[in-house]
């Protein structure tokens, strides 16, 4: 059942709305013809609910968009992206943000998600280009055994030797240079800790910064622990040599 507004389209029943003279959204502050009621109560007009929307889904967000905590309605969210195509790409980004290891199309140039609709088996046919891409080892298509095992296994051991980073979620593998701040973005969008590979949250990492390498540990403990020590010995020695004289 649908209702009818005040500007001759229909509204399904359920969605709060208010078409009253002079009415305001509360993010643009612009006069609008119709605003959206949220569950919050605050009401925002189309336009701003439509960039509310395509933000949440291109950050990290997996609660999907929100006003005051509580989440705009699948509802609301279907009957201002009315357009299938606009629709579907939403429902693409938000897939891309929550799925575990995405997929992505194997031309470097090209890059693009691919949504699991597009999977068949252990091939992913990408949207924008059509190449297609082997699942087990990211590479593009090919016949037989994956001939990616070997040069993988070695990456890995490099890895390993420079101490980069896999991202926990994409298996992405990340270099950063060993200073500045061990937080670290991959190109999914999710932050981890560098020093432990754990993703950021308030509970999972309690790392306090940088490993040191063998060659500063040495450093700091000739500067930090061993001069303090020495220092009052040496002293002592001297003031001693000074009075035998």
């Amino acid at each position: 059942m649908s209702t009818s507004s005040s500007m001759g389209e229909a509204v399904p029943e359920g969605l709060s709305h208010s078409t009253e003279p002079g009415v305001r959204c509360m993010y643009c502050f612009e006069e609008c013809n119709r605003v959206w009621i949220l569950e919050c109560g605050h009401q925002v007009c189309g336009d701003c609910a439509r960039t509310m929307i395509h933000i949440s889904a291109a950050t990290e967000s997996r609660s999907g968009p929100q006003c005051c905590g509580l989440a705009v309605t699948e509802q609301l969210i279907r009957f201002l992206l009315d357009d299938d195509d606009e629709y579907r790409l939403y429902q693409d980004r938000v897939l891309e943000r929550t799925i575990e290891r995405p997929i992505y199309c194997a031309v470097p140039s090209c890059s693009s998600f691919i949504a699991p609709r597009n999977i068949e088996g252990d091939y992913a046919c990408c949207p924008n280009c059509g190449t297609k891409t082997h699942v087990p080892c990211r590479a593009i298509a090919h016949p037989g055994q994956c001939r990616e095992d070997r040069a993988l296994g070695a990456t890995l051991k490099l890895a390993k030797a420079k101490r980069w980073r896999r991202c926990y979620w994409c298996q992405t593998m990340v270099e950063h240079a060993r200073y500045g701040c061990k937080v670290v973005t991959c190109h999914c969008g999710k932050n981890f800790c560098y020093c432990c590979g754990a993703p950021i949250s308030a509970e999972s990492c309690s790392c306090i910064g940088w490993p040191l390498e063998k060659e500063q540990f040495r450093s700091h403990l000739g500067r930090y622990v061993l001069l303090p020590l020495l220092s009052p010995i040496a002293y002592l020695y001297r003031k001693l040599e000074a009075r035998s004289h």
